[in-house]
């Protein structure tokens, strides 16, 4: 029961982590990518 409390915790945590990594992407296009990459961390 513990592996499937770990495995679960790391999946929501992975979630989390990709969902605030996707911040500067959501709701532009690719367009704007082309012109614009994102290639470092922002705000």
């Amino acid at each position: 029961m513990n592996d499937f409390k770990q495995i679960i915790k790391a999946g929501i945590f992975g979630v989390v982590v990709g969902d605030a990594l996707g911040v500067p992407v959501e709701f532009t296009s690719r367009g704007e990518r082309r012109k614009d990459p994102v290639t470092d961390m922002r705000e």
